[in-house]
């Protein structure tokens, strides 16, 4: 029966040349479209993991010093957590931040001047950030003296080594600090930020690597005997906020895309309105219309198989050619499950339509 059906396939392709060209081009432009699509909200996905680190970040509000330092002193020694890759406390106007140079160069982009380097961090150096609002409020006099003459911080000055980029909306945005690594216009080392003695709000650390769920309830205990701790956010190990915006960047294209397919189904059903000669002798002969569906299902396989593959390896070449930032390869996992999908749904929907068709009284009587 697998024979007598591929045959017929081969058949109706040498007979039917503008149905094998018209519906390989829709449904290769389909798919193609979609894996593309979908390669691009992988890429949104992986870059929003990236940038949330979810189940990497930890951040608090205390409005008590010796419990941030306290707090700060037991991750830097506790053996059962990863090590802290990004350490920051803040208030409303300064930023007091520490991260492992050896890790991460750059965890911030500066477009003039320099971070802060190992040993300033290390020895709490009078050297400050300031972020691009922080030059909103300056005359253009002081924009060009200010690397010179620095700023001043609680009755200390701080020499200006660079600055970087800082989005003013996220200046008293509440839980912002939770997303932002930096929430304020002005930056200093860490170990300086507690020397000349400002007062922390905000405590915010990504850790070197993703915490499990026995790290995570280690710091769930751990917090509990601290009373004046607020606005707590733990790890988490399912980023919602990621999902999200891979569905964001999918749903409405899929939508398309069936609306698309149901589209192709018809081109499909026309042409194989001139196999049904062939079918109409099949049941003559005593065929049942479940072999007669398994005809038609083997030739819409066939025909989605053959452009899905094409469609696979067009987007596969498309992905590697395409700049950094736009789109990232998918899992195999994926291919498979569109595969199935649209499959699944391209031949129930032609089995659907064509059931009228194929078992129509007056099929039998021509």
């Amino acid at each position: 029966m697998n024979r007598i059906a591929f045959t017929n396939f081969l058949r109706f392709c040498r007979t039917n040349i503008l149905f094998l060209v018209l519906s390989f081009l829709c449904l290769v432009c389909a798919f193609g479209s979609f894996l593309f699509i979908n390669g691009r909200a992988i890429y949104m996905y992986n870059t929003s993991v990236e940038m949330g680190a979810v189940n990497q970040v930890l951040s608090f509000k205390c409005n008590d010093t010796n419990t941030i330092k306290s707090l700060y002193e037991k991750f830097e020694n506790d053996s059962i957590m990863p090590e802290m890759a990004i350490v920051t406390v803040s208030d409303e106007k300064y930023t007091g931040l520490y991260w492992l140079r050896n890790q991460n160069e750059e965890v911030l982009h500066t477009p003039y001047g320099r971070l802060f380097s190992a040993e300033e961090m290390d020895s709490g150096a009078t050297v400050t950030l300031l972020g691009t609002h922080f030059f909103a409020n300056l005359s253009p006099e002081n924009i060009d003296t200010i690397w010179k003459t620095g700023i001043d911080i609680n009755g200390t000055h701080f020499n200006a080594v660079g600055n970087y980029f800082f989005d003013s909306s996220m200046i008293g945005a509440e839980g912002g600090f939770e997303f932002e690594k930096v929430p304020t216009t002005i930056i200093i080392p860490l170990k300086t930020y507690f020397a000349i003695g400002l007062i922390p709000l905000r405590f915010r650390c990504e850790f070197s690597q993703p915490l499990t769920s026995t790290q995570i309830e280690h710091l769930s205990v751990l917090f509990k005997s601290f009373s004046n701790v607020q606005s707590l956010s733990l790890p988490n190990t399912n980023n919602a906020r990621a999902v999200n915006n891979y569905f964001g960047g999918i749903t409405v294209y899929a939508v398309v895309l069936l609306v698309s397919l149901l589209s192709i189904v018809s081109v499909i059903l026309y042409w194989l309105r001139k196999e049904f000669s062939r079918y109409r002798i099949y049941l003559i002969c005593g065929a049942k219309g479940r072999q007669i569906a398994y005809f038609i299902s083997m030739n819409v396989a066939l025909i989605v198989t053959v452009t899905y593959l094409c469609a696979y390896f067009a987007v596969f070449g498309i992905t590697n050619i395409t700049p950094p930032g736009m789109v990232s390869p998918s899992p195999w996992q994926f291919y498979v499950l569109i595969y199935f999908g649209v499959m699944i749904f391209i031949q129930s929907a032609v089995i659907i339509r064509a059931i009228p068709i194929i078992f129509r009284e007056d099929m039998l009587k021509k």
